[in-house]
Order: structure tokens, then sequence, then C-alpha cells
């Protein structure tokens, strides 16, 4: 597998390809086996980062390097290729007793449901491309992608508003930082409810994506005991956890 393959895999479990990308990733990983095991060895290893954290799992490949002389040291994404990261964090769970929650299944369902929440507070057209307000640039990155970027405009906006809370969750979320997301969905939720059956449907996504899987069904079936445009999805998704 070259650096380019693997840089693919991460940016997949990433969540940074769209939608035409996702799926020529799937596709080839369907007709190419090797292809498809570095899919998912990164898909673990991502997983463990998520829970032991990425100073641990240094420290923890450092350890194994040093028990394990090389002529030469190996990155991490080099790692991933040898298959050597996915088990070391495994071992990290035994060794630490770390509370290795994410799984596979957890993640693919999380995938397969995610979609970013589009604009619908400020979007971008042709009358409004001039308008140069601090909200209409928050938004404006957001919906272009530059999650980043809206991440330190939508600070600068006054934070009481839930649609704010919102959009900063869904930010977090897209850049794979479920923690910070979790926190903002439920501020949105807070706030008041005029994001709240896209807000708890979005928590629930972000409890799949860090493999809590009981938190996730509890918001799930709030989502799915109400009448909104997520119920349908959150029953179907309710019988595959």
């Amino acid at each position: 597998m070259s650096e380019e393959d693997i840089e693919l895999a991460e940016a997949y479990h990433r969540n940074k390809l769209d939608e035409t990308a996702r799926q020529k990733v799937e596709s080839r990983a369907q007709a190419d086996e090797p292809f498809s095991q570095l899919l998912h060895e990164t898909g673990a290893v991502l997983a463990g980062l998520r829970t032991a954290g990425r100073e641990e799992l240094k420290e923890l490949l450092s350890k194994w390097e040093k028990e394990h002389p090389v002529k030469k040291v190996i990155p991490l994404r080099r790692w991933l290729s040898l298959g050597i990261a996915a088990v070391l964090v495994i071992a990290a769970g035994i060794w630490y007793g770390w509370p290795v929650k994410t799984t596979p299944d957890t993640l693919a369902l999380f995938r397969e449901y995610y979609k970013p929440y589009p604009n619908v507070v400020m979007p971008i057209t042709r009358s409004s491309e001039s308008d140069s307000s601090a909200a209409a640039a928050a938004y404006g990155a957001y919906e272009r992608g530059e999650y980043e970027t809206a991440i330190d405009l939508f600070n600068k906006l006054p934070q009481g508003s839930s649609p704010v809370a919102f959009y900063l969750g869904q930010c977090y979320l897209a850049m794979d930082q479920s923690d910070q997301a979790i926190a903002h969905f439920i501020t949105s939720m807070q706030q008041s409810e005029n994001f709240m059956n896209q807000a708890q449907w979005y928590l629930s996504l972000a409890y799949l994506n860090q493999g809590d899987k009981q938190k996730a069904r509890e918001v799930l079936e709030r989502v799915a005991s109400e009448e909104n445009s997520f119920a349908s999805d959150a029953k179907a998704l309710l019988k595959r956890l």
C-alpha cells in the first residue's frame, strides 16, 4: 500500500471525503482485498486513538519500538500498512486497562447515517454573496466545508443562540471531535427547541462515533418517539444496535 492509499483510508474514516469519493473508496475495497484490509485496520487504529488518546498511543508505540528494535523508525502511518498498529491498539487496552468501547459496527453505522446538516440559517445564494456580516461569514465557511474557519467565526458570534451551538456541534462532528460535538448539541437543546430534533439526531450519531451504544440508544428512542424527519431513520438504526 502506498502513502496515498493510507492517507485516503484515513480521510475516509475521518469523513473528509465527499459522497463521490466515499463511493469510490467503498467500491475499491470490495474489489481490492489488500486495500479493504488497510481500510479496516485504519478504522481500528482511529477508534483506538479516540479512546486511548493520541499521547498515550504515542507512548505505547515508543515502548514497543524500544522492546522490538528495528533498523529505522517507521512513522505511524507506516504501521497502518504493516497491520501492527491495530494490534498495538488492542494491546493498549490490555496493558493499561483502557475501556476500548468503539467497535467497527458503531463506526460503520455512523458513517452510513452521517451527513452534515445543510446550512438552513443563512444559505449561500447569489444575492447573499455580498453580505459581509460576521454571521454570513460563519455560515458561509460552514457551507463550504471550511470547518476550522467556521468554528473560529461561530465562536465570535453571540453564544446564546441555539443555531450557533448546533452548527458548532456540526463542525466538530465533521472534524471527528465527538466530545466537543456532543457538548454543543446538548447546549443547543438546552437553549431552545428551534433545532431540538436535529440536535438530538446528531447527538445520537456523535455517541455512535464514540462507540457509546447505550447513550446512542437513549437519544434515538426519544427521536423515534416523536414526529420529525429523523424518526424513521432513528427507528431503523435502533433495530441495528
